[in-house]
């Protein structure tokens, strides 16, 4: 599994401007040493972790789990309901652009907590091999990325779904693509057409939008993490932090300045960052941390990879569990962001959200046997 998800990572980097780097920048080389340098790593020294065959049984033989879990997706649907209706759609707004942000800063806390809580629903159904509720959790998290007006949300529930499959696929990387192509491949094209639907909505004034939409899509996705690259570098090439990165990113938490995202924004001359923020990748940040030598940032990531593992291996509740195999994919999601994003912007989260959880499974269970007594 540690290797696979190596290999989501890095495939995740390329797409996120690695791609570009490679083709139109004279860093190639070191470039391609990094990702060499990581796969050998990873297949000749990490061990290689499988996902507990007794575990995914006890989810697939649970009526109780199963009870719980669509109570916790139903709660979710519910929150986002409430959320549209009181405060309404971004994406048919006049500014779409705009009125996402907005929509996404009210009630902060319980959109990341019910959201978060609504990606592992989608893990849970994954594992317990139940096709109506995993379609059901899948699609409504799709129409709720849609309807908020962000792209990577509408995407965000397919790529998780994909990313279980493959990491929990017993058999070479050969066999999972040739077994699910066609699935992916009609999985990928819709949710494209969505993200530019999106596109269309946000950004869309003129005649031949649709074409525009997708030319802005395409540029997104290849030359704008690129650009961002190439900012950092010009910032950052005589003075690297050494890991000073993290540390901007562990002091956004415990005071009011900003993370290493948005400090860099504000460096390039994007004040308004609360409505454009960098990304920089695993890519730029490691590059900012040690220039010409960012190959060393890919050892850190490594370890973080091996201890991810390792901790979702070391638990047995299935509630724990699919709280930290969802932490762990978001590793590669999160990785345009930044290793520090991941370590003290997504995990915070997920230890709420995990809190949420085994509360409420526990105030689940209380009721539950207290009916079946009574």
């Amino acid at each position: 599994m540690t290797f696979r998800l190596a290999a989501i990572l890095i495939f995740y980097q390329l797409i996120l401007g690695g791609l570009a780097v490679y083709y139109y920048s004279e860093i190639y080389l070191r470039i391609s040493i990094i990702m060499f340098f990581l796969f050998l790593c990873i297949y000749s020294y990490v061990i290689n972790h499988k996902v507990k065959k007794d575990l995914i049984a006890d989810f697939q033989s649970s009526h109780l789990l199963n009870s719980y879990f669509t109570i916790i997706l139903f709660l979710s649907v519910l929150f986002y309901i409430i959320k549209f209706v009181s405060l309404g759609i971004p994406i048919f707004e006049r500014n779409a652009n705009i009125a996402r942000v907005e929509f996404a800063r009210s009630y902060d806390f319980l959109t990341f907590l019910f959201k978060n809580a609504g990606f592992i629903c989608i893990i849970y159904f994954s594992f317990a091999r139940s096709l109506k509720w995993q379609m059901v959790s899948v699609v409504s998290f799709i129409v709720f990325g849609y309807f908020s007006g962000y792209r990577s949300a509408a995407a965000i529930p397919v790529v998780l779904l994909i990313f279980t499959y493959f990491l929990c696929f017993r058999g070479s990387m050969i066999r999972f693509m040739v077994k699910y192509f066609a699935v992916t491949f009609v999985a990928l094209s819709v949710i494209f057409a969505l993200l530019v639907r999106i596109t269309m909505n946000r950004f869309g004034k003129s005649e031949g939008v649709f074409w525009d939409a997708v030319i802005m899509l395409a540029e997104r996705i290849a030359l704008v993490n690129y650009y961002n690259f190439l900012r950092i570098e010009k910032i950052f090439h005589n003075e690297p932090l050494y890991f000073g990165s993290i540390w901007w990113d562990l002091e956004s938490i415990f005071t009011s300045k900003m993370g290493f995202s948005g400090r860099v924004t504000e460096m390039t001359g994007f004040k308004n960052y609360e409505t454009l923020q960098l990304t920089p990748t695993f890519l730029g940040e490691g590059f900012a941390n040690f220039n010409d030598h960012l190959y060393i940032y890919s050892i850190v990531i490594i370890l973080v990879l091996r201890l991810v593992v390792i901790s979702l291996n070391s638990f047995k509740n299935p509630i724990v569990f699919c709280t930290f195999f969802t932490w762990m994919l978001f590793l590669p999601i999160s990785s345009g962001q930044g290793l520090g994003s991941f370590l003290f912007n997504f995990t915070p989260k997920f230890l709420i959200t995990l809190l949420y959880l085994l509360f409420s499974w526990q105030i689940f269970c209380l009721i539950f046997r207290t009916r079946v007594h009574s």
